[in-house]
């Protein structure tokens, strides 16, 4: 890795990580505070869950919520976790990796880099951990607004070891896509086509997990889907576990997309 280039890409990035950073602290704590609305109205959730099918229930997070009624991890996990935060963050993730790689090719910024003593495999690798370190300050910035708005309220929370390791899963997660798209990225010249595909990526993979959900037999599609591999967010909270293949799988989807990504970054040509 060149820290002349981990610390320049932090550099050009403080003011979007910041700006999301802040967005999602204040969201959470927003959204932790309307746990008390919607625990008063608790019985009319429970009466409008039942009139939906299991698969809809599971599929939108909401299936702890109706057997073991509300509590803040489900109501987190249901309204925030799931699916918008996933979004919200996977933004970040995909507009990144299609800048650092793809748009430093489409506006020729990549031949000064390289005209310096650093190999394309430093730049590759200064890019890939300067993400990680956003991925981490935007999943700390939003658990320690729910947590803070939690204690605030005095919200009885779930033990203090299921949120480490959400926040450990969901920084594996949201990797497992910036390698991804850091391999969608050094494969193509243009910014936008490489945000297309990490969005089409993200997309398909949702749309796999929550057909699979939905229909029996298509339950086989969840293996192909990232969000499969993510799992419950209030599962992880409420019980402190996860499950070892899907860690397993989470790994290896970083390993494989970074050693692709590496190896094509390498051999093709670039206007150097």
């Amino acid at each position: 890795m060149s820290w002349p280039i981990f610390i320049q890409t932090l550099r050009s990035y403080w003011v979007t990580i910041t700006i999301y950073a802040a967005s999602l602290f204040g969201y959470s704590m927003l959204l932790a505070s309307m746990y008390t609305i919607v625990d008063n109205l608790s019985g009319v959730y429970t009466e409008m869950f039942k009139a939906m099918p299991e698969g809809f229930l599971e599929a939108f997070g909401a299936s702890n919520f109706f057997e073991g009624g509300l509590q803040f991890e489900s109501f987190l996990s249901m309204e925030h976790l799931s699916l918008f935060w996933v979004i919200i963050v996977g933004a970040f993730v995909i507009g990144f990796s299609a800048r650092v790689l793809a748009g430093e090719v489409e506006q020729g910024t990549v031949a000064l880099v390289l005209s310096q003593p650093v190999t394309r495999t430093k730049m590759f690798l200064s890019k890939f951990f300067a993400g990680i370190i956003g991925i981490v300050v935007l999943v700390f910035a939003s658990i320690c607004g729910f947590l803070l708005q939690a204690n605030l309220l005095e919200f009885e929370t779930a033990p203090v070891e299921g949120y480490w390791l959400f926040i450990f899963v969901a920084i594996l997660f949201f990797t497992g896509l910036l390698a991804v798209c850091l391999m969608f990225s050094s494969l193509v010249n243009e910014r936008g086509r490489a945000m297309l595909f990490g969005m089409v990526f993200l997309a398909l993979s949702y749309v796999a997990d929550l057909f699979a959900r939905l229909q029996e037999d298509w339950e086989s599609l969840q293996y192909f889907s990232i969000f499969h591999y993510y799992g419950k967010p209030d599962d992880i909270l409420t019980t402190a576990s996860f499950d070892d293949w899907s860690l397993v799988v989470l790994i290896g989807i970083i390993v494989v997309a970074t050693a692709i990504g590496l190896i094509v970054w390498n051999k093709r040509d670039l206007a150097v």
